[in-house]
């Protein structure tokens, strides 16, 4: 096998072709060819353990072995058109693949994942493949996200992937639409997930954009539409003890959605019950246990157990410090008729929030403001309405409505119509609170899990 392999080596003054801009000489030389004991699992054992440096040295000689295998035995069957070719084809695209997420993980541990667009700029030769291009684009978009999932950032990278219906890689589809499907229109958006769902083999995705589906007809005031939905794909659902721990949370989230859409306390219940059996796993990391935790207050202030729900809030706060979490502590106030809440929405650094975000605050300040009849508040929850948005029409006429009889208010200071417009505040997050984090798709799912087997790269338990 050496003896074949080295007549595809790059010169030793060539670029070595692990990707990372060395010469071959001074980079996986001398040791690409020994297979003993190489394998994605002892890798991964290495980034468990925090020995980065070796997991990393160890990834690029595997990608330069398997590269080497690649251009020795698959592709002069692709050139001589061998009928065989398409299957190793796909084999080494996959391993590669693999590969490349060891080794973006290796730079997101070591704290170098700015230079990793470079080095997948360097990967582009190792297969020459139009799914393989793909790949590397897609990994060269991740790493650009990678820390704080910009909107703006990913709005303008995932266009490189535009027509996205002449695309088959469902991940690529997956990382379009956590950008973009709010811009979609609704059946456009509604075929876009039914098409991903066709290449999908994990329950727990396919549950997943079942469920964002059913929020597409949430987001249009269709409630009866989507109720129907998520209880159809909670019903076509195996739950098994073996599942996935994403699979577990994703049908956690799909129970606490069904249990809000038919008002059904017990539901309610059930799904805080199975996030509390969630937070028993190791493998969540604190920005998972954070995420479970605010999951748990959700079903407790839907069960309209404030204090305990303002408790699991603090809880997941104190994790993750998101700035988001101090608006539903202040909506949990709010609904106990506790003023407090206006001090808690208040301290909130809105510059630290996403769009999402951003509209949930300024919309539970108004209703908070509203509610306890407090004239500065109400002036600066209205500022925060008119420079907030929404790309869902309903809602943003609702918005522009209430920035309306919120400017009436002021002006006329009188709180005749009070009722009526908590009422219409109160619609306005109702559906906002619910989306994100049920439709959000979990890419970036190594921040959720700490284990990395339960990456998706090489998860064992999917």
């Amino acid at each position: 096998m050496s003896t074949k392999l080295k007549k595809y080596e790059p010169s030793k003054k060539s670029l070595c072709l692990c990707g990372s801009g060395e010469k071959f000489k001074h980079c996986c030389f001398g040791n690409h060819l020994v297979i003993s004991g190489r394998s994605s699992s002892n890798i991964i054992d290495l980034i468990n353990e925090g020995e980065l440096t070796e997991a990393l040295r160890a990834t690029r000689e595997y990608i330069t072995f398997y590269t080497l295998c690649h251009k020795a035995n698959t592709e002069p069957f692709i050139k001589s058109n061998n009928k065989g070719a398409s299957y190793f084809l796909n084999i080494d695209i996959k391993a590669l693949d693999e590969l490349v997420d060891l080794l973006l993980e290796c730079y997101r541990k070591l704290g170098q994942v700015e230079r990793f667009e470079n080095v997948c700029e360097h990967l582009r030769r190792n297969i020459l493949d139009p799914r393989w291009q793909k790949r590397v684009t897609y990994y060269q978009v991740l790493s650009k996200l990678d820390g704080n999932w910009s909107q703006i950032i990913g709005e303008k990278e995932v266009t490189k992937f535009e027509p996205i219906w002449e695309e088959t890689d469902p991940e690529i589809i997956q990382l379009y639409l956590h950008f973009k499907s709010e811009q979609l229109p609704l059946m456009e958006r509604v075929k876009l997930y039914e098409y991903l769902i066709s290449l999908l083999e994990d329950n727990g995705h396919i549950l997943q954009y079942r469920m964002a589906i059913a929020i597409s007809y949430l987001c249009v005031c269709d409630e009866e539409t989507a109720l129907k939905l998520v209880s159809e794909a909670m019903e076509e659902y195996v739950e098994e003890e073996n599942n996935s721990l994403y699979s577990k949370l994703i049908y956690a989230r799909c129970l606490s959605l069904r249990g809000d859409l038919s008002r059904n306390g017990k539901l309610k219940r059930l799904a805080y019950n199975k996030f509390e059996e969630i937070l028993k796993y190791k493998d969540l990391s604190d920005l998972g246990a954070s995420e479970v935790w605010y999951e748990m207050a959700s079903c407790l202030f839907h069960l309209a157990k404030f204090d305990e729900a303002i408790s699991s809030y603090q809880r997941a706060y104190e994790i993750s410090g998101k700035e988001v979490i101090k608006v539903f502590v202040a909506l949990c106030m709010a609904d106990k008729s506790d003023k407090e809440a206006l001090t808690v929405l208040a301290s909130v650094d809105s510059s630290s929030l996403n769009k999402s975000e951003f509209f949930d605050f300024a919309v539970n300040y108004a209703y908070a403001a509203t509610k306890f009849e407090s004239r500065t508040a109400i002036q600066s929850s209205l500022e925060l309405l008119k420079s907030a948005a929404c790309s869902e029409p309903v809602f943003e006429q609702r918005r522009l409505k209430s920035i309306c009889e919120l400017n009436e208010l002021l002006v006329t200071g009188k709180y005749s119509k009070k009722q009526y417009l908590l009422d219409m505040l109160k619609s306005l997050s109702k559906y906002l609170v619910i989306q994100p984090n049920v439709a959000g798709i979990g890419l970036n799912i190594n921040q959720m899990f700490e284990d990395q087997k339960t990456n998706k790269a090489f998860k064992s338990d999917s």
